[in-house]
């Protein structure tokens, strides 16, 4: 299982592939054999992740939308989980070097 671990930075994949049809965002990793589609939630924690660790992610949707806070987390914690097992988002160059 892939580490959501709150401190780790994440980005999407290099060479990613997206467009949005019927209002929804469809992706394709490089390591992937067939596309992924997102919902609007989904397609906007993909948005936000570029750099942002969980926590950051969390904060700024907790800023947009009136909900609980442990259960916006136990969500981000399940798309990111998700999209970093089909390879579309990794963690981010900073977190390699470490």
């Amino acid at each position: 299982m892939t580490s959501t671990r709150s401190s780790v930075s994440w980005c999407p994949a290099p060479g990613l592939l997206s467009t949005r049809v019927d209002g929804r965002l469809t992706i394709l990793a490089p390591t992937a054999d067939q596309p992924l589609i997102l919902d609007d939630s989904a397609a906007m924690i993909l948005e936000l992740s570029s750099g942002r660790s969980l926590e950051e992610i969390v904060d700024t949707l907790l800023e947009m939308f009136d909900v609980s806070e442990d259960v916006l987390r136990h969500d981000v914690e399940r798309v990111v989980e998700v999209l970093a097992r089909y390879g579309v988002l990794v963690p981010s160059a900073k977190e390699a070097s470490r």
